[in-house]
C-alpha cells in the first residue's frame, strides 16, 4: 500500500502505473508499466520491474546516498538504457555514461528524496494483484 507521502510525490510528478495486457500468439500476458512525464524515469523504472531486485540492489543505493555514503563506483546504477548516479541530494540521469561531459549535463534530476518514494510507489504496485507476467485469458 503507498503512502501519503508515495501518493504526493506520485501527483507531484504526475506520474501513474498501469497494468497492460501483452497479447502474444496464444497466451496474454500482465506487463506492469509506469507512465511518467519523462522517458528517462519511465526507461528506468520499466528495466526494474522485480520487487526483489529493488529492495535488494536499487533501494540500499539510495538509502546509503541518503545516510551520505556517496560512492560514485556504488552509486551508479543503470536500466532501460538509463544511467543514473544517486547522490545525497539529487538523482541524474543520463543516456549513457560514457564520458565526464555526461554527468555535466544530465537530462533529468530528482532530488533523491522524491526518486525514493518513486522507486517505493512502484515497487509496491509491482507486488499488487494481478502480478507483473500474469497469465490472462
Amino acid at each position: 500500500m503507498a503512502s501519503i507521502l508515495n501518493l504526493n510525490v506520485i501527483t507531484q510528478y504526475q506520474i501513474n502505473f498501469v497494468n497492460k495486457i501483452d497479447k502474444e500468439p496464444g497466451i496474454s500476458t500482465i506487463n506492469k508499466f509506469p507512465n511518467t512525464l519523462s522517458i528517462k524515469l519511465t526507461d528506468f523504472l520499466y528495466g526494474w520491474s522485480n520487487a526483489v531486485e529493488i529492495n535488494e540492489y536499487l533501494m540500499p543505493l539510495i538509502l546509503d546516498a541518503l545516510e551520505g555514503k556517496y560512492d560514485p563506483e556504488t552509486n551508479t546504477t543503470s536500466s532501460g538504457g538509463t544511467d543514473i548516479v544517486i547522490e545525497n541530494d539529487f538523482c541524474r540521469f543520463f543516456s549513457g555514461f560514457s564520458d565526464y561531459s555526461s554527468y555535466l549535463n544530465p537530462e533529468l534530476i530528482i532530488p533523491t528524496l522524491d526518486f525514493k518514494e518513486i522507486v517505493l510507489a512502484w515497487r509496491d504496485f509491482l507486488l499488487t494483484a494481478p502480478l507483473n507476467g500474469t497469465v490472462v485469458k
